[in-house]
């Protein structure tokens, strides 16, 4: 068992001490021997029955792969060093090392190129050969391949020094394992290989040939394995133990590598560390509790001022049930028909409000720890608040441009001598209010919408001059005299809109309105619930008659007589007052009948058949 011997530094069980330690090269002074590690236990036809230091490598050890006669450490530089003997090539040194070496000798790798620089973090062995792994994730193996453990097809035999498995050439792999003649390979994407002996589908795979020269991928059903294992199953006979192979799928290793990371520190530091880092340094518990503090006073502060930003209303966004109003009034309604002078200064109290935000930010940000969650919270109401404003300013804009559109000198033909006169005094009053709408400094930052409207306008005035030109040259050809077909076209507008009004029925539209899907189950609190509804209904239809009108500046004609449009609009403003009755008359008939309320619409349909 010399071997043996050579490996643990020339001790033997009976000599230990002095003869085991590496003295210093000649010249050097003697230092402290340091053991590399104890081993004890059955090695080989022996059994340690006390721990052995082994005192070979004077560099840090990171692993060691155990032979019968012989050892191969992984230092912490990335290099393998062997020492021992072995027939099968196992200590990868070349068949001029098989016997005895006494001294831990690097392994030597082959290189794709001079610069290549090999970096071993992991070595496997198994029964007769050895498996390593770079940090490039190549895979390189040597000792016995009887079995085709080696991975080289054309090296029946065996190796006595590392040959890369040139099968990986293009692949990364993240781990190796060596078990009896059996050798494993995972890839960085999850993929396993395997080759070697294969009696009875001992490697996994999905065919029965005894002997897998090259590496084969395993069937795993398209999982992606994390970790790779092997398990020593210990039976009450021998025919009941062996080996088991385990692909772990859902694997976490963090815990354990933490583990490892703080023993090393803590071990740096000195034993009393671990007692240490369990109390929390004084200015940071300052720095978390100041946070706190910063965050509860910021989050009531925006509460507050979110409170005050929902007594404003205007500006608020628009419900998406137009039918079901918040607070009892729209907010389009709100923003449409509340004077201006209500607008400005719900403006300006948003300003206040985003300035108050923006004056807590900069406080804030004068802190660097702990306000990521405050600094969002007031992002978001400073932009609630400006596109609350954004909305008030637009409709403001709008609201003022419409007075322009909407804006006609109201003359009386009487007043001028002819028609003639009547035109030219219309077009100055046009030119007048075109050039207002022009130079109307909508807001500082008009919204697309308001400056499209501002364009429209104007580009609706110049058409009105152009036709108001036009009928001017109609009548100068003419002789200026009454010419009624001039006002055909104008007179026949008119007629059409009068007649869509006396078309107009509430029973139709009380039908029409019941029979629609979305008021089938819908129940109505009252019957004024439903009188109101009807009501708003039946007036929205009447206002998209007459709408047009209210734009007396592109929808009028300078010849007709107002007084033919004012006709038509107090025509459909008596209807809706016809209405109001009209619905009041149907509901109390129903209500004789036997209608109770709440009811559905479906059945106030059903009861008016």
């Amino acid at each position: 068992h010399f071997g043996l011997a050579s490996a643990l530094g020339g001790a033997s069980p009976r000599a230990r001490g002095p003869r085991s330690l590496l003295r210093e090269p000649r010249g050097q002074m003697s230092r402290a021997p340091e053991n590399d590690f104890w081993l004890w236990g059955h090695w080989g036809k022996r059994t340690w029955k006390c721990p052995m230091p082994t005192q070979k490598v004077l560099e840090k050890i990171r692993d060691i792969v155990i032979g019968e006669s012989f050892i191969i450490a992984l230092t912490a530089g990335g290099m393998l060093k062997a020492w021992g003997n072995d027939g099968y090539g196992c200590l990868g040194l070349g068949m001029e090392h098989q016997g005895n070496v006494t001294e831990p000798t690097p392994l030597i790798f082959p290189k794709a190129d001079a610069n290549e620089n090999i970096e071993i973090i992991e070595v496997q062995k198994g029964k007769r050969h050895v498996l390593a792994l770079s940090q490039a994730g190549q895979v390189y193996a040597w000792g016995d391949n009887s079995c085709g453990q080696l991975g080289l097809a054309n090296n029946f035999h065996g190796a006595y020094e590392p040959h890369r498995i040139e099968a990986f050439k293009d692949m990364f792999i993240s781990q190796i394992l060596a078990v009896d003649n059996m050798s494993y390979a995972l890839t960085k994407d999850g993929f396993v290989y395997a080759w070697g002996y294969n009696e009875a589908h001992a490697l996994g795979l999905t065919h029965k040939i005894p002997k897998v020269e090259k590496p084969e991928p395993l069937d795993l059903r398209g999982e992606r394995v994390k970790r790779l294992a092997v398990k020593e199953v210990v039976g009450n006979s021998k025919s009941n133990s062996g080996k088991t192979l385990i692909g772990f799928v859902n694997y976490d290793e963090s815990l354990l590598l933490d583990q490892r990371q703080w023993a090393v520190e803590a071990g740096k530091r000195g034993p009393g560390a671990a007692k240490k880092e369990q109390v929390m340094d004084p200015d940071k518990e300052k720095e978390i509790f100041e946070s706190v503090t910063l965050m509860r006073r910021v989050m009531e502060n925006t509460v507050g001022w979110w409170n005050h930003v929902l007594e404003i209303r205007h500006g608020s966004p628009y419900e998406e049930d137009a039918d079901m109003p918040v607070g009892g009034e729209r907010a389009e309604d709100l923003d449409a028909y509340a004077q201006l002078e209500t607008l400005d200064k719900a403006v300006k109290d948003l300003d206040a409000l985003i300035q108050s935000a923006k004056e807590q930010l900069q406080e804030v940000s004068k802190r660097h720890e702990g306000t990521k969650n405050v600094k969002f919270v007031l992002a978001v109401f400073t932009d609630a608040c400006r596109l609350r404003k954004e909305k008030i300013e637009g409709t403001i804009a709008a609201r003022q441009l419409v007075r322009f559109k909407q804006d006609i000198l109201d003359v009386d033909s009487t007043q001028f001598d002819n028609a003639n006169h009547k035109l030219e005094e219309t077009a100055k009053h046009l030119q007048r209010i075109m050039e207002n709408v022009r130079t109307h400094k909508v807001s500082a930052r008009p919204a697309l919408f308001t400056k499209a409207l501002q364009d429209s306008i104007s580009e609706a005035i110049e058409c009105k001059l152009q036709y108001i030109e036009s009928e001017r040259k109609l009548q100068r050809a003419s002789g200026w005299k009454d010419n009624s077909e001039v006002l055909q076209p104008a007179l026949m507008t008119i007629k059409e809109r009068w007649g869509a009004l006396r078309e107009f029925s509430v029973y139709n539209l009380h039908h029409q309105i019941l029979q629609k899907p979305e008021y089938k189950d819908r129940q109505f609190k009252s019957n004024e619930d439903l009188l109101e509804h009807l009501t708003g209904e039946s007036n929205k239809m009447i206002d998209a008659i007459i709408r047009i009108d209210l734009d007396k500046l592109i929808s009028r004609d300078t010849l007709v007589p107002g007084l033919c449009y004012d006709l038509l609009t107090e025509n459909a403003e008596l209807r809706k007052m016809c209405n109001y009755y009209q619905l009041h008359v149907l509901i109390l008939k129903q209500l004789e009948a036997g209608a109770n309320f709440p009811v559905s619409a479906a059945a106030l349909v059903s009861r008016r058949a």
